[in-house]
């Protein structure tokens, strides 16, 4: 039986999941393929560079399930901020898994079997002085292209639906972290993320309210070079199937039905 001639059998469903954790999922009687996008955990800020964002990845080929098995997933949580010059540790990714085998990940290479963008970079700390402010983290990934750029000094918009770009703060007021980046929402490919302005504020969200996927923003420095605070955390990937005929990520009846 073809994929397609299996596919118009399925029953219409979803499932969302938003928090870090590990799920046991049941695939629902009657579905055979599911239309998958998974979302990297966003990397927490230092002093020197804001978090990345994380990414996004989506099935192009439907993924088969078996009707009545259990999967494993994995969302990733994102890292934790530091209190130091160098980077964080990266977001977890987020897995699905069958008895031990990972059958889809964020982790996935980008290829002509997975869809998707990379979370954007995170921006720089602003000098001022001998001091200077946290940079904006990085957006998450979107579903044709990546998530914005943290503000280094000036932050950029999400593409292919991504998140934006966390803005800096540049002012000689010290003591100001940068904004965190955009998230990413799950139920299929819509407006980019706007980039964060100058006055350090948060990144928008691309293709929905979701927040998940962002980095966190910069620590700061104050005082010529003693570190003050940790910068702010990542924020945790995200999970979401589709199933039914004609559904299938990016954007073919991704939402609810």
């Amino acid at each position: 039986m073809t994929a397609g001639a299996a596919a118009t059998k399925d029953v219409i469903g979803q499932g969302e999941y938003l928090v870090a954790g590990t799920y046991n999922i049941t695939v629902a009687p009657d579905t055979y393929f599911w239309s998958c996008v998974a979302v990297q955990g966003g990397m927490g800020g230092g002093h020197t560079y804001a978090g990345k964002g994380g990414d996004l990845r989506y099935t192009i080929p439907l993924l088969p399930v078996v009707p009545n098995e259990v999967l494993i997933l994995v969302v990733g949580a994102g890292s934790a901020g530091i209190n130091d010059f160098g980077p964080a540790s990266a977001g977890a990714h987020t897995t699905l898994s069958r008895g031990g085998t990972v059958i889809f990940s964020s982790a996935f290479a980008l290829s002509s079997s997975v869809g998707g963008g990379n979370g954007g970079g995170g921006g720089s700390s602003y000098p001022f002085s001998d001091d200077s402010n946290g940079g904006g983290g990085g957006g998450a990934g979107g579903y044709s292209g990546n998530g914005g750029t943290g503000a280094m000094p000036t932050a950029t918009a999400g593409s292919g639906g991504g998140g934006g770009g966390g803005g800096a703060r540049q002012s000689s007021s010290p003591l100001d972290d940068g904004g965190d980046g955009g998230g990413v929402g799950v139920k299929g490919q819509g407006a980019n993320g706007a980039a964060g302005n100058t006055s350090g504020s948060d990144g928008g969200n691309g293709s929905g309210t979701n927040t998940n996927g962002a980095g966190g923003g910069a620590g700061w420095t104050v005082d010529g070079g003693l570190i003050t605070e940790p910068g702010r955390p990542g924020k945790p990937g995200s999970f979401r199937w589709i199933s039914g005929a004609g559904r299938s990520y990016p954007s073919t009846r991704t939402a609810n039905e």
